[in-house]
């Protein structure tokens, strides 16, 4: 749980943020995302790795996920509510660092076992970090 200090900004293991300016990039980047996946809809993530999980998990990459890759900016990436894992594995194999939060625990763990398995597979995800995490408190 995150501690107050005098400064105003409160800590948390994974990030230090205040409070009302993190809350506004969780907005900008979901909205970001919604219109990069689905044009303008509500990104649905989870569903498209349910529409091709054995693809992913071959390492067949749908076109869904692949293009996002060079239209995120920046060397160390966090990616918020990274469901299965799949965009923030992509990313470390171009970026410095990929912190993947997810809150759900099933989807949490199903990003950790895909990457043991791309990591099997002799793919280069091990700059991602994955978290069991909410990103507001």
């Amino acid at each position: 749980m995150p501690t107050p200090r005098s400064s105003g900004i409160q800590t948390s293991p994974i990030s230090i943020f205040p409070t009302s300016e993190m809350t506004g990039h969780v907005q900008a980047v979901k909205s970001w995302l919604g219109q990069v996946l689905d044009g303008g809809a509500s990104a649905s993530g989870s569903l498209a790795y349910r529409n091709n999980r054995k693809a992913i998990w071959r390492g067949d990459i749908p076109e869904k996920y692949a293009r996002l890759v060079d239209l995120v900016p920046g060397q160390r990436v966090m990616e918020l509510g990274a469901a299965e894992g799949v965009l923030s594995l992509l990313l470390a194999q171009k970026k410095e660092k990929v912190f993947a939060l997810e809150l759900k625990g099933e989807r949490h763990e199903e990003a950790q076992r895909l990457k043991a398995s791309w990591q099997d597979r002799g793919l280069d995800v091990e700059r991602t970090s994955v978290h069991r995490s909410s990103f507001i408190s």
